[in-house]
C-alpha cells in the first residue's frame, strides 16, 4: 500500500477485500465441483478419493509461506473438502466407537468435516457390515494390532459387489498435541488405492500352518516389497490354515508384478494373496524448523 502512513481503517478494507476474493474463491471452487458431478453422473462415479486429497495437502503445505499454522490451513482445508464431497452426492461415516479408545469419532470429524453425519457403530464388524451394506459411505477402524481374537481385517474378502478396501490413513497430517494425537484410524469403503507418489499398502495372505511369518515376511522383501507390519490370525474353522496381514512401504497395485513374484516364490505356502487397498503416507508437519516430512506411519507404531 503506498503512502508513510497506513491506517488502522485502511488495513481493515484490505483484510476486506481479501476476505471476498477468498469468498469468491470458494463459490467458484464449488461450481467446479458441481460441472464435475455432472460429468461424472451415470459412471457409478467414487466421490471420495483420498489419494487426490493427500496429494492436495502435501502441495499446499509445501508452498506454504508465513506465520499461519500449518495445522489451521489444513483444517480448513480439509473442512472444505468434506464439504464438496457431499455436494457431489450423498456421504456418511460409520465409526468405530470404543468406551476404552475414546476419540475415533473426534478424528473422523476433523478429518470428514463438521457437517457430515457420522454412524457410531459399537464393533469394528459393525462398521463393516454398514459400508458394505451401503448404509454408510466409508468406515473408521483402529489399525490392526498383533494378537488379536477377532480382527476385523479378515472382514475386507468376500462377494467382489460387497468387497471392502482400506482407502486412507487418518490423520493424513500429524504433528498436533493433545489427548489424542497419537491416536490413528484406517478408513475403508469401496474402490480402490490412488497412487499418490508415497503410498503404504496392504495384503493378505492365506497360507498354510506349516509356514511362519517371518518367512513370508522375507519373501516379501526379496521382491523388492518392504514390510513394516506383519501380524496372522487363525480362525477356529479352519485350524490348518492362517491368515496374513501384510502392511508394505510401496503402493501395490493388483496386478503388481512384485505380488506375482512373491506368489510364484511363496509357492504352495501362499494358497492365495490378494491387496486389500492402503494409504497415502501421512504428513508430519512440524511449527518448529517450518517442513512438512512423511510421517511413521505403519500399524506398527501404534501396537
Amino acid at each position: 500500500m503506498a503512502g508513510d502512513e497506513i491506517s488502522l481503517a485502511d488495513l481493515r478494507r484490505e483484510i476486506d477485500k481479501i476476505d471476498t476474493s477468498l469468498h469468491d474463491l470458494v463459490m467458484l471452487r464449488a461450481e467446479l465441483v458441481e460441472e464435475i458431478r455432472k460429468l461424472k453422473a451415470g459412471e457409478g462415479a467414487v466421490y471420495y478419493r483420498p489419494g487426490r486429497e493427500a496429494e492436495v495437502m502435501r502441495r499446499l503445505i509445501g508452498r506454504h509461506k508465513g506465520t499461519f499454522p500449518k495445522k489451521v490451513l489444513i483444517r480448513m482445508w480439509r473442512e472444505m473438502m468434506g464439504a464438496l464431497v457431499r455436494l457431489q452426492g450423498p456421504f456418511s461415516v460409520a465409526v468405530w466407537e470404543s468406551e476404552s479408545e475414546p476419540g475415533f469419532r473426534q478424528l473422523a470429524r476433523d478429518h470428514f468435516g463438521s457437517e457430515t453425519p457420522l454412524i457410531g457403530q459399537q464393533s469394528p464388524r459393525g462398521v463393516i457390515h454398514a459400508v458394505s451394506a451401503g448404509e454408510t459411505s466409508v468406515g473408521v477402524l483402529p489399525l490392526p494390532q498383533h494378537g488379536e481374537e477377532d480382527p476385523w481385517w479378515p472382514g475386507l474378502g468376500g462377494h467382489a459387489a460387497q468387497r471392502l478396501s482400506i482407502l486412507a490413513r487418518l490423520p493424513v497430517v500429524t504433528g498436533g498435541s493433545g489427548p489424542d494425537a497419537g491416536l490413528a484410524a484406517l478408513v475403508v469403503g469401496h474402490g480402490g488405492q490412488e497412487a499418490t507418489g508415497d503410498d503404504h499398502s496392504f495384503l493378505i495372505v492365506e497360507s498354510t500352518g506349516a509356514v511362519s511369518g517371518g518367512s513370508l515376511s522375507d519373501m516379501l522383501d526379496m521382491v523388492g516389497l518392504t514390510p513394516v507390519f506383519f501380524t496372522s490370525w487363525t480362525g477356529p474353522e479352519q485350524p490348518d490354515a492362517a491368515l496374513f496381514l501384510a502392511e508394505v512401504a510401496q503402493y501395490v497395485a493388483p496386478d503388481d508384478e512384485r505380488v506375482a513374484g512373491f506368489r510364484e516364490s511363496a509357492g504352495e505356502a501362499a494358497r492365495d494373496v490378494g491387496v486389500i487397498g492402503g494409504f497415502a503416507t501421512p504428513i508430519n508437519v512440524s511449527e518448529t524448523d517450518g517442513e512438512g516430512s512423511a510421517a511413521p506411519a505403519s500399524s506398527a507404531d501404534a501396537s
